[in-house]
């Protein structure tokens, strides 16, 4: 296997190089599960790089696990999972009576309703279509406009109600140059999935969990640089999984799936004025955080000091103080300052 084809798919460049000098060995479905968990790459290049696998990898079992049927055939899976996604996204692309489509833009915005975003939500879906292209040439324009994602969603609006499923609905999202980057769907039963693609859907790659080495400790100040909903939060490393089932040794790895390939600590939430204590994000997706922290987002670095026993309780809670008071003190300014007369402001 050429190892660094496989650390490619990894999001994070620190992990990246951090495997790179330890020429760690990845196996082939450790290889494949990068592939299937990347952000950085487009759906055509995922299918690309799994043939890639197929044709130059000896085939090997996909192990069970609680949540992952497991496989004889690694190549079977891959095969399949491009097959199923190629499938959906024909007929996402395809038009049908009784479905219609909309589109929504990954945009910033003003309010933090959720602790620990980064203040970024999808806007859009009030203009329905009932053509894709009509639909992507839109949103591709706005996208291109704004240098933002965008996703596209089909729903099927002439259907029979179903107890025990979802709306059926297909959603694609792309990047701002309008390439496919994910698709999902909702509601098995219309969409007629078979058990082993139900299977493959739902109890492969999510079901999977690895302890793969990064280069980072307790106490570090990092962020993830991958997921839309937290990229760029800085926060106090406080542990991973993976760095848990190894202290506990009755935390058996069997008992956890892709969901708890995290890493956990404490970030400042603007929203709060104080932290966020279970800010969780995926541990591949940690890089440093290289930027100067800044106004109340600075007790990360007190905290950091107090984790690592630099300082002790007592001169952390000072610190909290006095940054707390410099960004209260800061915001009053501001806010003073757009209503009060130059000649009066300029003696404060």
């Amino acid at each position: 296997m050429n190892n660094p084809e496989a650390y490619e798919f990894i999001n994070s460049k620190d992990v990246r190089g951090h495997l790179a000098s330890l020429n760690y060995q990845l196996t082939p479905v450790q290889y494949a599960f990068l592939v299937w968990q990347s952000k950085r790459h487009t759906l055509a290049q995922k299918h690309e790089a799994w043939r890639d696998i197929i044709d130059t990898l000896p085939d090997c079992s996909v192990p069970e696990r609680i949540n992952c049927k497991g496989w004889d055939s690694l190549h079977a899976v891959l095969r399949g999972y491009i097959a199923l996604e190629q499938r959906l996204l024909s007929r996402f692309q395809s038009d049908e009576h009784g479905a219609v489509y909309e589109y929504e833009a990954w945009e910033r915005v003003n309010v933090q309703s959720v602790p620990g975003d980064n203040g970024y939500r999808w806007n859009g879906g009030f203009r329905l279509f009932c053509s894709y292209d009509a639909c992507y040439q839109q949103a591709h324009a706005y996208a291109r406009e704004e240098h933002c994602r965008f996703r596209i969603t089909k729903r099927y609006i002439d259907t029979s109600p179903d107890a025990s499923d979802y709306d059926p609905h297909i959603t694609v999202e792309y990047d701002a140059g309008g390439n496919m980057m994910d698709v999902s769907f909702m509601n098995c039963n219309f969409f007629s999935l078979s058990e082993e693609e139900n299977a493959l859907w739902n109890e492969s790659f999510t079901g999977m969990w690895f302890d793969i080495p990064i280069p980072f400790k307790k106490g570090d100040i990092v962020c993830d640089n991958a997921s839309i909903y937290k990229a760029g939060i800085p926060f106090v490393l406080l542990g991973t999984d993976p760095w848990y089932r190894k202290e506990h040794a009755k935390a058996e790895s069997y008992y956890a799936d892709y969901i708890d390939m995290n890493a956990h600590g404490y970030s400042y939430d603007h929203a709060l004025r104080f932290f966020n204590d279970d800010f969780r994000v995926d541990y591949l997706n940690l890089e440093h955080w290289t930027e100067p922290l800044r106004g109340p987002e600075k007790l990360l670095y007190a905290y950091r000091q107090f984790v690592k026993g630099e300082i002790d309780a007592y001169t952390l809670l000072k610190l909290n103080r006095m940054i707390q008071a410099e960004a209260a003190a800061e915001d009053e300014r501001k806010m003073l300052k757009s209503y009060l007369r130059d000649d009066f402001w300029s003696k404060y």
